[in-house]
């Protein structure tokens, strides 16, 4: 029965969103309120920080929330962005990193130069660059491309 009641009760559903930040990250997030100049800066780190750690998926499909995406597609209608290390950034250097040292591809590829030589192992990443041309990537990709790509394009190839 608080301020919101009357409110809530015209809509079906009704999301409430609490959040807790501590550490390296509390004192990042104080820092960006300090410069905040406008509503819309405000609005914007908000929103930043909160899907840089939470994001809502729905449980039998597994697909990102309505207000997840809502939220996301907020962060594409500024040009302000809150940014401090999360663990979400290193993802692309997680999946490197993983091909190299996690994955069956390395093996698989040895496999293959062992089996047919440099020519099979030529073939083989040319028959999987075409594979790769009809790769349909799913809604986590494109959602995590839009919230970093700035981000990666910036910082630069992370494979040398």
């Amino acid at each position: 029965m608080g301020i919101r009641y009357e409110e809530a009760l015209q809509y079906d559903n009704w999301v409430r969103f609490e959040a807790v930040y501590k550490g390296t990250y509390a004192h990042d997030l104080s820092d960006g309120l300090k410069a905040i100049n406008s509503d819309t800066e405000l609005k914007d780190l908000l929103v930043s920080a909160l899907t840089d750690r939470y994001q809502f998926y729905y449980t039998k499909s597994d697909r990102l929330t309505t207000y997840s995406k809502k939220m996301l597609d907020l962060l594409n209608q500024k040009s302000f962005m809150f940014s401090s290390p999360s663990p979400r950034t290193n993802l692309l250097e997680q999946s490197q990193k993983h091909i190299l040292n996690g994955s069956i591809l390395f093996p698989y590829l040895y496999k293959v130069r062992s089996l047919w030589g440099d020519e099979g192992l030529k073939k083989c990443l040319a028959f999987l660059y075409t594979e790769f041309e009809n790769y349909e990537p799913n809604n986590d990709v494109i959602l995590w491309l839009k919230k970093y790509s700035v981000l990666y394009t910036n910082k630069g190839y992370p494979f040398k």
